[in-house]
């Protein structure tokens, strides 16, 4: 059974205080956080969500309602212009958003080495603006070779980035019939801002190639759409394989903490994916947390999850941050001295040594000796074989004895030196 805290109550219930410490004290000790999210934590930055009363789908206005963001759209001329002109007014509000707090506390659970990954049904792509790198999910990056990131010898393996796009991201644009994709930008966005479709460059470049080899030209079909996943539309099948693939390795990984936020759990496909993390989660020993502002649902999620909280997603992530800080203070300390070195990440000055009974006296760096000539730099290091002047020859009328086997040998390599000292001087 589901514990359920009004984020409001808080303030005054002890026992309320005491459940959502039980949340933070799960966050603090965890290590593999899985979060799944909907439009719900992006209502802060001011971009409007569906089924809330004040959503997109709240208004009865043809021009939102709901039948503008299904497949359906695409069904007759002025149903894909108000389409088109709706998303575009959509976007407006998207390109001068910024990230929330709540993006950006999924930020920090990158940087703290907690997070496992985001899934997201958003199509705003704050995530990628808070700092998350986005998994190359087919239809949300530039390239031909779309199919080419599933299926096959790659299934079920580790792959980069931090939030998964489930329904794509409105930055970006896909022909309606070969694999291109684009950026919505220029031109692009000036059409769709007036309800107008674009042709695809690639499929208008394959219409001209075969113009130019005198072959028969066919009509083109294909125009440019926005590139996100509409309802009552089937999900790209390569876009299909790379989530489930990526989601069976997660679900593998066994995440020990598992946040659902800012969504009414409406979506089949999305719904399926929290009870297979919830249940992964838990057969760990891990918990499970469902934040929104509203109560969704009913005895189907009363099993699901450990926590209900019911307020903003912004209000919580601040409070179990505080908490996190207060629980286990040394994660912060050691990102603050991360954060205070240099960029390059070397520090000039040394650390203080510290003797017992004595102050620590600070150790100052020892002046670099300079250099020695380029010719005495080149030659080996022997003990025998200083490269000075050779001492003036002797006088004296006492015998000399020969030279020990010892003594040969210094002569030897005295001379050995000598010779390779002019060789390094004429070089020079």
């Amino acid at each position: 059974m589901a514990v359920t805290i009004e984020f409001g109550d808080l303030k005054r219930d002890t026992s309320t205080k005491q459940q959502f410490t039980r949340i933070s004290r799960s966050l603090a000790h965890s290590k593999k956080v899985v979060v799944l999210v909907g439009a719900g934590i992006s209502t802060s930055a001011g971009i409007p969500d569906f089924r809330s009363k004040s959503g997109l789908y709240g208004s009865s206005t043809p021009a939102t309602s709901k039948a503008l963001f299904s497949a359906s759209s695409y069904s007759s001329q002025s149903a894909l212009s108000a389409h088109l002109s709706t998303l575009s007014q959509l976007k407006s509000h998207i390109s001068v958003a910024s990230p929330t707090l709540t993006h950006t506390f999924f930020a920090t659970l990158k940087r703290k080495g907690k997070l496992r990954r985001v899934y997201s049904q958003n199509i705003d792509g704050l995530e990628r603006r808070a700092g998350l790198e986005s998994v190359q999910v087919e239809g949300t990056f530039v390239g031909r070779k779309q199919s080419s990131c599933a299926g096959g010898s790659e299934k079920g393996k580790e792959r980069e980035g931090d939030y998964v796009p489930l329904h794509g991201d409105l930055g970006f644009v896909r022909c309606t019939l070969c694999d291109y994709v684009g950026k919505w930008e220029g031109e692009i966005g000036r059409s769709f801002k007036v309800g107008e479709t674009m042709d695809c460059p690639e499929c208008l470049s394959v219409q001209e190639a075969r113009r130019l080899s005198s072959k028969r030209l066919t009509p083109l079909k294909s125009f440019l759409r926005p590139s996100i996943t509409l309802y009552n539309e089937p999900t790209f099948s390569s876009s299909s394989e790379t989530i489930s693939s990526l989601a069976s390795h997660d679900l593998k990984s066994k995440p020990d903490l598992v946040l659902v936020c800012g969504t009414t759990l409406k979506i089949p496909g999305f719904k399926t994916l929290v009870k297979d993390f919830a249940r992964a989660a838990k057969e760990r020993g891990g918990t499970v947390v469902f934040v929104n502002a509203e109560k969704v649902g009913g005895k189907e999620w009363e099993d699901v999850f450990d926590f209900i909280v019911l307020g903003k997603t912004d209000d919580f992530v601040q409070r179990v941050t505080t908490e996190w800080k207060s629980l286990r203070p040394q994660d912060w300390e050691r990102q603050t001295k991360l954060e205070n070195q240099p960029i390059n990440g070397f520090d000039s000055t040394k650390r203080s040594v510290v003797v017992s009974g004595k102050p620590s006296q600070p150790v100052t760096p020892s002046k670099r000796m300079p250099l020695s000539p380029l010719d005495l730099n080149s030659l080996p290091t022997l003990p025998f074989a200083t490269p000075t002047t050779p001492p003036a020859p002797s006088f004296s009328t006492t015998p000399s004895t020969s030279p020990t086997v010892s003594g040969k040998r210094k002569i030897h390599a005295y001379v050995e030196v000598q010779k390779k000292r002019k060789v390094v001087v004429r070089s020079a």
